[in-house]
């Protein structure tokens, strides 16, 4: 479907699966690579039976995340792809979304950055779920008031 060129245009090294829309259009980051060398977001749609790559986001570390996490994206109920980084932000990862830019395109949306304040956790490895009324849960793998990592829930 599509061979990254591991280059300044493109994303390189995938560690995440991918997550599909509705539509049939494929969604997911890569670890490295980009505008930035921090990582991309990416989607891959089918015309014809060939596939086309167009990344979404450049990764930019701060205050935007960096190396997209090991777990899928999950698409909201807007349609829209939600994940995390393991740096970035902080420094210590983010929980971001792309969203609808004023102009019309996407933008990459940080939702939720962590800290390393002895509450938050921070590094989140691992994707993230949605619920139906739109509220995200996942895992940091480090941090909270024990030091050994949180579950975290962020409302909608």
């Amino acid at each position: 479907m599509h061979s990254f060129a591991n280059d300044s245009t493109d994303g390189c090294s995938p560690q995440a699966g991918l997550v599909i829309d509705r539509f049939g259009t494929f969604y997911g980051t890569t670890n490295l690579g980009g505008t930035y060398g921090y990582g991309t977001m990416y989607n891959l749609t089918q015309s014809g039976g060939s596939w086309t790559e167009a990344i979404l986001h450049n990764y930019a570390s701060n205050p935007d995340g960096a190396y997209p996490g090991y777990g899928a994206l999950q698409i909201d109920g807007q349609g829209y792809p939600v994940g995390t980084t393991t740096e970035g932000g902080n420094s210590l990862g983010t929980l971001e979304y792309l969203g609808a830019a004023q102009n019309g395109g996407l933008e990459g949306v940080v939702w939720h950055s962590f800290e390393h304040d002895g509450v938050d956790g921070f590094t989140p490895f691992a994707g993230v779920t949605l619920d139906l009324f739109g509220n995200t849960y996942g895992t940091a793998s480090s941090g909270g008031s024990g030091g050994g990592g949180i579950v975290f829930e962020i409302t909608n």
